[in-house]
């Protein structure tokens, strides 16, 4: 589907898979998903690191979605529209 469809689409959008960085997360929701799935990425730094690597990772990827927010001049994601971002040419 297109940005526009999701849009309109009366159903849940939800985007799982390849989702590594805040901007990614921004993107997505940008997009017109409406949840990104982060777990893989948690899980993992629950495996290596436990508990403290799962903090760490889940604050980075806040901070990472905050910082990717205000670049794209936006305070919220319900705020961000296609225009004001960079997709790859695959998504």
């Amino acid at each position: 589907m297109m940005s526009a469809e999701l849009r309109e689409y009366q159903g849940a959008v939800l985007v799982d898979g390849a989702i590594a960085s805040g901007a990614d997360v921004v993107r997505a929701l940008g997009l017109g998903a409406g949840a990104v799935m982060v777990g893989r990425h948690l899980a993992r730094a629950l495996y290596e690191r436990g508990e403290e690597g799962l903090d760490r990772a889940l604050s980075l990827l806040v901070e990472d979605v905050r910082v990717s927010l205000a670049l794209a001049g936006a305070s919220r994601p319900e705020m961000i529209e296609r225009s004001q971002l960079r997709v790859p040419s695959h998504w």
